[in-house]
């Protein structure tokens, strides 16, 4: 049986949506976990509203602690031998739960690492495949296929295996070790932490092209508008991963290198592009605290980029020339304003 577990937060407007979408699994085998964690719209009274409905929804309300605590209680009140995850936001196939379950009949995966599509209002989904070829991932297979590449791959920056949580099927042992391992405070690439841990712990490992989870593009979201407690959020995430990286070796503390830099492209954008109020001194002393911290410009210092832009970027933050980076971001925003 699945456990199909939702953290519930300010999704007011597409919850139904969500929540029709697993109830309509052509596979009947399964339990909806509905944690609320404590969102003040009317999310809580939805919960209920179906639970009364439908026998196979259990409700968890909870005060507000972000998406890792509202997961793990999530995980703690699943009974299901795999684990979903689906965000309030989103919704998934119908057949979703039927694909993961042939999988797991065939392959007796710890783990199922699918595509997803990104959907957009009054576009419809576009379908995007993990960067590595579909197939039964053993041990030694993993070892050699999937961890050297599975955080970073290609010139810069792609995920070898995408870190959403909410395009893979997890044994429910396996996730659970992770989830609870990961400290509350982290609200920024908690799904990485928790993926890569479990591909880390995993004995077999199966990969997917199928497509049936569909991420709603939200014009809301962190790589759209700007967030002033953004240095904490990567900071936290960055030495995490990094530690885990240190833990199993080989390639990873490399891959944790190229992560952070990643991060700090994040950051880049949020001072330099979405934020729209303060001068340039303002937005140069708040990149200049990512420069500065060691967590952010040692793995600076060691990683090699091949791709010219964001070579010539980074050793621009490596010289701390951060005027060049502020003018050509100021540059794109005008010519994309024109579009």
């Amino acid at each position: 049986m699945f456990s199909v577990i939702v953290p519930v937060y300010k999704s007011e407007k597409y919850l139904s949506e969500c929540i029709d979408s697993i109830l309509s699994q052509s596979f009947g085998e399964f339990e909806l976990i509905l944690a609320d964690d404590g969102s003040p719209d009317r999310c809580p009274q939805i919960c209920d509203e179906y639970a009364k409905k439908d026998g196979r929804i259990k409700v968890i309300h909870k005060p507000n602690g972000g998406s890792v605590s509202a997961r793990k209680a999530g995980v703690m009140a699943a009974r299901g031998e795999y684990l979903c995850f689906v965000d309030g936001d989103d919704f998934v196939a119908p057949d979703m739960l039927e694909r993961y379950n042939a999988a797991l009949e065939q392959s007796g995966a710890d783990m199922i690492c699918a595509g997803y599509s990104e959907y957009r209002e009054g576009v419809g989904k576009s379908p995007v495949a993990m960067n590595l070829p579909a197939g039964i991932y053993d041990k030694p297979q993993l070892e050699k296929l999937i961890w050297p590449v599975m955080l970073s791959c290609g010139e810069f920056f792609s995920f070898g295996i995408a870190p959403s949580l909410c395009c893979k099927c997890f044994r429910a042992d396996l996730c659970r070790q992770a989830l609870l391992s990961v400290p509350d405070g982290i609200s920024l690439g908690d799904d990485a932490a928790v993926s890569y841990a479990c591909l880390l712990n995993a004995q077999r490992v199966q990969v997917t092209d199928y497509c049936g989870y569909s991420y709603r593009q939200n014009p809301e979201s962190m790589t759209h508008s700007y967030d002033g407690r953004l240095y904490t959020k990567l900071h936290e995430i960055a030495r995490y991963m990094q530690a885990m990286a240190q833990t199993y070796g080989g390639s990873l503390p490399h891959q944790a290198d190229e992560y952070t830099v990643y991060l700090l492209m994040l950051a880049k954008n949020n001072e330099f592009r979405l934020r729209q109020d303060g001068t340039y001194g303002e937005k140069r002393r708040r990149m200049l605290e990512y420069l500065r911290d060691r967590t952010f410009s040692a793995p600076l210092g060691r990683v090699r980029i091949k791709n010219p832009r964001y070579r010539l970027i980074a050793l621009c933050m490596r010289l701390r020339l951060l005027l060049p980076i502020y003018l050509y971001e100021q540059l794109k925003i005008i010519t994309n304003s024109k579009k």
